[in-house]
């Protein structure tokens, strides 16, 4: 089944349209995000030392936390789980977004929405891990964008998100050089990249930064990616 703003979920007696569950997440992220760096900082965390993996259930577990008193229904609040896995495939986006029933308690099983996360820069780049690591990676499928673009994460979404953790450089340096790695896969005729994966921005301010760009998919409709470059230096 595919997740799209038409389609909706159940929820108690009634049904809730998939469109303002997305709307809100992102508010959720736009409001949240930007307060993650102090809650690291609160906790002695220094973000460098940190592996990718550690960074992200520290997310999961900030989101959780205000999830609790943020939600756009009375009834449900948002879940943010860990390795979103789903039937069918190996591959695990870094957190889905899946739904809490106050009123059945319980919770809605497949995720209406999925984040993937990357540091910027990329660690420990090698023969085999590229500093690109964030558009496509040398490995085929361990890009981030690519992942969704190829249907590894995200393939029952029309929209998801990308985290960026800014960990050396300026929001707007990292802009401008992941549309540079863009434009590489634009510019190569062989591949199924288009002026549409640009990122353009949305909204802007000292910490975080946030952008969109529609990717195309193999027999399959178009992929909303949201992206949240986030400064945790």
């Amino acid at each position: 089944m595919i997740c799209n703003r038409s389609n909706e979920n159940p929820i108690g007696n009634t049904t809730i349209p998939i469109k303002p569950l997305i709307d809100s997440v992102l508010n959720f992220i736009d409001t949240h995000l930007p307060l993650f760096p102090n809650a690291l900082k609160n906790n002695g965390i220094n973000s460098e030392n940190e592996v990718e993996k550690l960074l992200n259930q520290y997310l999961i577990d900030f989101f959780n936390g205000h999830s609790h008193n943020f939600s756009p229904y009375l009834q449900c609040k948002f879940l943010f789980r860990k390795d979103d896995e789903n039937k069918g495939t190996n591959y695990k986006p870094d957190i889905g977004v899946t739904i809490w029933n106050n009123q059945l308690q319980n919770f809605q099983k497949q995720s209406f929405f999925q984040i993937e996360c990357k540091r910027l820069p990329i660690p420990n780049v090698s023969s085999t891990r590229s500093e690109k690591e964030y558009v496509i990676g040398i490995v085929e499928n361990t890009g981030g964008i690519e992942r969704f673009k190829n249907k590894k994460h995200g393939e029952h979404l029309e929209e998801s998100s990308l985290i960026g953790f800014i960990q050396d450089g300026t929001i707007n340096d990292w802009h401008i050089k992941i549309n540079e790695w863009v434009k590489i896969e634009v510019d190569n005729k062989s591949t199924h990249w288009t002026k549409d994966d640009y990122l353009t921005t949305v909204s802007s301010s000292i910490i975080l930064n946030r952008y969109s760009s529609l990717c195309q998919r193999e027999d399959l409709k178009e992929i909303t990616i949201h992206h949240f470059l986030i400064n945790i230096q």
